[in-house]
């Protein structure tokens, strides 16, 4: 690890790196620490400001002991309409313990861009991301799904993209999310969904049935 951090200094050219965030965290990380006193030891020699864990996918529970503990200041984890079992418990225990979340694929690798249409899959380069990800029955399953989805919301909103951006900008337990950009419209985008603008608490309330616990990462 502690190469890792040197390597990590010398490739982007700086003295000290803002935020160290360990990927695919393993749920004994809050009994066995070494990792946590050699990270320590890295931010009193400046090398490191704060630590943080990228938790696995679909195991948001994970991270609560962590943030009862205020192991580190940040976790990232999988956050959408889809997925929102973070609400269940982390969330909470996020906020009082004052750790950041990191919330990634808002947009569910694509689903909720509200680009998706019945011919989608066949564009996909086979052995692509998507194309593995939403194999077999996946992709029409997520079609209905995104139909019901998208009668709840209705049409106050320019777009399906902007209504799950704001959805999870909307829950104050979150500090920043993690959106894909490929493009300065893209860009543009996510900037303007950025305004403070949130979802109606009845809305957030309404959407709770549109929660689906899957893996598709596997």
């Amino acid at each position: 690890m502690r190469e890792s951090v040197e390597n990590s200094l010398r490739r982007l050219g700086v003295e000290r790196i803002d935020l160290f965030q360990l990927h695919s965290w393993s749920p004994s990380g809050h009994r066995e620490l070494d990792w946590l006193e050699t990270l320590n030891e890295l931010r009193i020699e400046g090398k490191v400001d704060q630590i943080g864990i990228s938790l696995r996918d679909n195991r948001p529970d994970e991270g609560v002991a962590p943030a009862k503990l205020g192991l580190v200041a940040s976790q990232q984890v999988i956050f959408n309409m889809f997925e929102q079992t973070p609400r269940n418990h982390l969330f909470q225990a996020a906020k009082d313990s004052d750790t950041a979340i990191i919330a990634r694929v808002p947009l569910d690798s694509g689903s909720l861009s509200g680009r998706w249409v019945t011919d989608t899959y066949a564009s996909w380069e086979p052995g692509s991301q998507q194309h593995d990800m939403f194999r077999g029955e996946r992709f029409a399953e997520t079609l209905t799904r995104l139909e019901l989805l998208k009668a709840d919301i209705g049409d106050q909103y320019g777009s399906l993209a902007e209504a799950a951006m704001r959805y999870v900008l909307s829950h104050d337990a979150v500090s920043v999310l993690i959106p894909g950009m490929s493009s300065v419209q893209q860009i543009d985008m996510n900037i303007a969904y950025s305004d403070g603008r949130f979802l109606p608490d009845e809305l957030i309330e309404r959407l709770r049935t549109h929660c689906w616990v899957r893996n598709y990462y596997k």
